[in-house]
């Protein structure tokens, strides 16, 4: 008798197909809507074969935390200051993050080798892993994405692919930064995606305490859940 296939191995064939027949799909009709159609076809597809698929196939994988944010937001800073050491590099010229600088435990860097992401952007792009013994590390794999605001378009299409295979994303923003539009366009893929995100007002001066405030309005106002995930860092 046959061993029974496993729940994952089932879904993963179901994913294959469905990831076959919609990328079979075309939207031949010209219209207004046939580029945003073929967008989110695109999107979809990437979703299955860079999350889904990968997810399936590696269930002891630890959870991907991306941290994601402005120019200047202070990414980086936060990184270091988890990890208690310069794991990627803070600098004051823009963009500072310039490719995904992933922080993870030994045994997982493997996973995280050039054909992570394969196809990310318009190119192969490179990247840099830092291994750590770090007890955080047990579960979690930390990546401090490339500017989502960036100058630089394949800075801002890498944020956008980084989002999409995270399991956590933490949303870096700052006094100067947080109300700027394109942070609100960034966090409703975010929420697209349903996938949960923290929330670090960074670099904030002692006597802002209303500019936290009009934040938290904010995010509530566009429907964020902020209890237990909104985390104030002060200026230095």
């Amino acid at each position: 008798m046959p061993a029974p296939i496993s729940p994952a191995a089932n879904l993963r064939a179901s994913l294959h197909a469905f990831a076959e027949g919609l990328a079979e799909v075309q939207f031949g009709l010209p219209g207004e809507s046939q580029v945003e159609r073929e967008k989110l076809r695109e999107r979809a597809l990437w979703s299955i074969n860079e999350y889904l698929l990968p997810r399936l196939g590696d269930l002891e994988a630890p959870l991907v935390v991306v941290l994601i944010g402005s120019t200047g937001s202070g990414k980086s800073t936060v990184l270091n200051s988890l990890a208690s050491r310069r794991i990627s590099e803070p600098g004051a010229i823009r963009p500072t993050t310039t490719m995904p600088v992933i922080w993870t435990q030994e045994d997982h860097a493997n996973r995280y080798s050039d054909d992570f992401l394969t196809g990310y952007g318009s190119d192969q792009e490179p990247l840099r892993v830092v291994v750590g013994d770090d007890r955080l590390l047990a579960g979690v794999t930390i990546i401090d994405a490339p500017d989502f605001d960036s100058v630089v378009d394949r800075h801002r299409q890498i944020a956008t692919d980084l989002l999409a295979v995270a399991d956590v994303v933490v949303f870096v923003t700052s006094a100067q930064r947080y109300a700027d539009a394109v942070p609100w366009e960034f966090l409703s893929k975010a929420r697209d995606r349903s996938v949960p995100i923290l929330f670090v007002a960074n670099r904030i001066p002692a006597d802002a305490g209303d500019l936290v405030t009009d934040y938290q309005r904010l995010l509530t106002d566009h429907g964020f859940v902020i209890a237990e995930r909104f985390f104030e860092v002060a200026e230095q």
